[in-house]
């Protein structure tokens, strides 16, 4: 049993055509991207997006508690 997210030096399974070598290499290559181009955002910008996330909870608690509430009148 392999762990996802352990590193890897030679992939499991290996690939068999050059074809599939590509592609694996190509999926590795868009995730670091991905994860640099996350990481430029800098900390201001995930701090402000955690921010306005953990604001979101009591908007939708109170949302629900309306909609229980119209649910019991009926």
């Amino acid at each position: 049993m392999t762990n996802a997210f352990a590193l890897q030096l030679i992939p499991d399974p290996y690939p068999r055509t050059m074809k599939e070598f590509r592609a694996s290499l190509a999926a590795h290559w868009l995730g670091i991207l991905a994860s640099a181009s996350f990481l430029s955002l800098g900390a201001p910008f995930w701090f402000n997006l955690l921010k306005r996330l953990s604001n979101l909870r009591p908007i939708l608690a109170q949302r629900q508690e309306r909609e229980s509430q119209a649910q019991g009148r009926r």
